[in-house]
């Protein structure tokens, strides 16, 4: 992982400032990066692990140490798909619960509570739906609380943003409320696309 970071005045104008912070970690291969209220970092990486950068950590240029690991891999989500070994999009609702996408459709949620150590909690909901293609990349909420969900179909040359007005409610029959396809010459990268909505805060990860 390397991830920067930036305060909010250097980014009002064009131009090329340099980072405030400077981050690297003990992957190269994470997909996610969010914070949750308190201001601690959490990163998802494709070795099927969750990772919690504490805020006090965030502070300077280093290699902080997780605070809190998941371990996805041991994580039961469901009687036909028992891992979450491909975490991508990470987002928290405004409720304080986690919500990982994993690459092959499924969604899970994480309550408050069961992050707060290392550990592979059983996730308080799972969503696995042939209506949510393969390809998951981005999870965002937006100021509504609608939960927006990117994926690409595997890499191919199409791309969806799908957006769901009540995520608490979600169920395996889900239906997106909205809809918008990106059709392109080679892939589109689904997992910006969702974290362009409405950032709190600005975190550039390059993988």
């Amino acid at each position: 992982m390397q991830a920067v970071g930036y305060a909010r005045d250097q980014l009002v104008a064009t131009g090329s400032p340099s980072p405030g912070v400077s981050l690297t970690g003990t992957t190269n291969t994470s997909a996610g990066i969010v914070f949750d209220a308190r201001g601690n970092m959490w990163v998802s990486d494709l070795s099927g692990h969750l990772y919690r950068y504490d805020a006090a950590s965030l502070t300077s240029s280093g290699t902080p140490t997780p605070a809190v690991t998941i371990d996805a891999r041991a994580v039961v989500i469901s009687t036909t798909r028992t891992s979450l070994s491909w975490p991508t999009g990470i987002a928290f609702d405004s409720g304080g619960n986690l919500w990982v996408a994993n690459r092959d459709s499924t969604l899970v949620r994480f309550a408050s509570g069961q992050l707060v150590s290392t550990s592979s909690p059983t996730p308080a909901a799972t969503i696995a739906t042939g209506s949510l293609r393969s390809g998951l990349k981005g999870l965002a909420f937006d100021a509504s609380g609608a939960l927006r969900v990117g994926a690409d179909y595997d890499n191919a040359a199409t791309s969806e943003l799908r957006r769901f007005t009540s995520p608490g409610a979600l169920s395996e029959s889900v239906t997106p409320t909205a809809s918008v396809i990106v059709t392109s010459q080679g892939p589109v990268d689904a997992m910006f696309m969702a974290f362009s909505l409405a950032p709190a805060n600005l975190p550039i990860n390059t993988l």
